[in-house]
């Protein structure tokens, strides 16, 4: 039951339930934990590619994909619609690659391969 999950992983019911929603954009690592924990599974069994994306860290890929595509901070925050300092951040994992820019680039990017 959901309240027993919920109970269990340390959260409201209501909460639980906005997790299983598949609209819901990310999710806090420690209640993640605490799920694989409960269902014994590998923590991501649990994640949709987005949070897969954050929980393997952003920063590098981020920086990886910028560099293979031969940009500087500059072109690529030019060419996906943010700032260099957006991109800086992201880079240096002080800010968090929303799901809609994410889904921009690696969504795209990957129907285009």
């Amino acid at each position: 039951m959901q309240k027993d999950v919920a109970k269990a992983v340390g959260i409201n019911r209501s909460t639980y339930i906005s997790y299983e929603n598949p609209a819901h954009k990310n999710y806090p690592l420690n209640i993640l934990e605490k799920l694989a924990n409960l269902y014994d599974v590998d923590i991501t069994a649990l994640l949709d590619d987005y949070n897969k994306f954050l929980y393997d860290g952003q920063a590098v890929q981020i920086k990886n994909t910028r560099k293979s595509l031969g940009l500087t901070q500059y072109h690529f925050g030019e060419l996906y619609g943010v700032s260099t300092r957006t991109v800086r951040g992201w880079e240096k994992d002080r800010i968090q690659i929303s799901k809609k820019v994410w889904k921009r680039i690696y969504k795209q990017e990957r129907a285009a391969l």
